[in-house]
């Protein structure tokens, strides 16, 4: 392919549910030969699935030549963190990261702010709430060495866990929604115990003076001009990057 034109590149990995022969992460390539080879094995098989985990692909500079992914959370591993970095070594496994100050059992959702942070919020399960999200400067080149910190001027007033959502919107701001009501079981009917109020956060970066102003930008690309662009799914509960 001509260095003009445009690239198309797709992947994903796969952290559950845990499927007959797979017991870890698996990447997806839809460009190799053949399509026994689409899905394959990333970093060590012998992990136990995080069940109600998420996971979420970090930052990606132009420069960068491989991508980590952090998973967090989950019945199993409340606290627990751990990153993998994926790129051309086939042997990358996953490394330890800090725990979290607060245990998140059930479905956290965690999303990259404007700024390049990560956000964790919610989390917690039937006999936990957690109401104060947390923040991981990942800035340290050494993953052991991250570290997270608690956002108690943002607790949250109600309780989000599984079936609740987090969205970053295009002013900059984070609104969440839904959750399970456990207080008011309706045998899984979930029409009647969801949760329907929904809250926004104002992070400090929009506290803190004028934003940014996309001042020009070209109405439309032609063929064989480069651009770069990242699109993402924020890791939230039932889903993963």
């Amino acid at each position: 392919m001509d260095p003009g034109e445009v690239k198309f590149f797709y992947d994903m990995v796969a952290f559950g549910p845990q499927l007959p022969d797979w017991h870890g992460a698996h990447r997806f390539n839809p460009f190799v030969v053949t399509q026994i080879n689409y899905w394959n094995p990333v970093g060590s098989q012998s992990k136990p699935i995080r069940l109600h985990g998420c996971s979420v692909l970090l930052h990606i500079k132009s420069t960068d030549t491989n991508m980590r992914i952090i998973n967090i959370g989950g019945f199993d591993s409340a606290t627990s963190c751990e990153m993998i970095e994926i790129g051309s070594d086939p042997n990358t496994d996953w490394v330890p990261v800090p725990d979290m100050m607060y245990p998140r059992h059930d479905c956290p959702n965690s999303m990259l702010l404007a700024d390049g942070s990560l956000i964790v919020i919610g989390g917690g399960d039937a006999e936990t709430i957690v109401l104060v999200p947390e923040i991981l400067d990942y800035s340290n080149p050494d993953p052991t060495k991250w570290e997270w910190s608690q956002l108690t001027d943002a607790e949250m007033t109600v309780p989000r866990r599984y079936h609740s959502t987090a969205l970053l919107l295009p002013n900059g701001k984070v609104w969440v929604g839904g959750s399970r009501k456990y207080s008011e079981p309706q045998n899984f009917e979930f029409e009647n115990d969801m949760e329907r109020r929904i809250e926004i956060y104002t992070p400090g970066y929009l506290l803190e003076g004028p934003q940014p102003v996309i001042t020009a930008a070209p109405f439309c690309y032609k063929l064989r001009r480069s651009i770069w662009s990242c699109l993402r799914c924020y890791g939230r509960n039932n889903s993963y990057n």
